[in-house]
């Protein structure tokens, strides 16, 4: 374990200075359109989804930009780090690190309990402004904090293009296909195309699934495997 840490210290210390200096990223990350698809405008807190979405949207995202690889398969799959360079992204600049201290080992199903998680993209977004707090009185006794997505946010253009996709209507770009695949593997679909449209959702889902790289693959059916053995709980964070 000492060792762990020590290397984690000196793979930190070599890697701050160019994680500090790297220019904010132009895109928001696919974890962060995660977590504004699922925040509910009318009840200001998220829809059910999967322990495992938000790490799994991390580590799907660094694998396509080249930062991560993925070996092995199901719950003996790993990803290592493969470039190093800072993509200025918080959630994804975090989770790129991660796996290079090794703190946590290389292993999906570890990680994906261990990565930043969806309360962590909402803090961020709320200090970005594109998430808005009010605490509301429960009956006179306590209160309890909403958040609602502010326009910035942009969740019906999210939301949209997330439905769209599922229900047929349009052929994704790459970024909501990472974002149809990493919810195929962590939630029911029914959140976003209603319980009568399910079936024909997660149909088309796994056609999207399928048009992945094969390594992408690889990695999804790993998430997948994760929450099936429970390493990844389904409930609402």
């Amino acid at each position: 374990m000492l060792g762990r840490l020590r290397k984690a210290r000196e793979a930190l210390e070599d890697a701050e200075e160019s994680f500090t200096a790297a220019p904010p990223r132009g895109v928001p990350s696919v974890a962060r359109d995660l977590v504004v698809a699922a925040l509910d405008p009318e009840e200001g807190k998220l829809m059910p989804f999967g322990r495992a979405a938000v790490p799994g949207a991390l580590l799907l995202e660094l694998v396509r930009e080249g930062r991560l690889e993925v070996s092995g398969d199901g719950r003996k799959s790993r990803v290592t780090v493969r470039d190093l360079t800072p993509l200025g992204d918080a959630e994804l600049d975090d989770a790129l690190l991660a796996v290079e201290t090794g703190v946590f080992g290389n292993k999906v199903s570890r990680l994906v309990e261990l990565l930043p998680t969806s309360d962590q993209v909402l803090d961020r977004l709320v200090a970005a402004d594109e998430v808005t707090e009010e605490s509301q009185q429960k009956l006179g006794m306590f209160s309890v904090t909403r958040r609602y997505p502010a326009p910035s946010a942009r969740r019906d253009e999210v939301v949209g293009r997330l439905r769209s996709a599922l229900l047929g209507e349009s052929v994704p770009d790459e970024r909501t296909a990472m974002l149809v695949v990493v919810l195929l593997s962590s939630t029911n679909l029914k959140h976003w195309v209603g319980r009568q449209h399910v079936k024909a959702a997660d149909c088309r889902a796994r056609e999207i699934l399928e048009g992945l790289p094969e390594h992408e693959q690889r990695l999804v059916a790993a998430i997948k495997a994760a929450v099936v053995s429970g390493n990844a709980d389904s409930t609402t964070l």
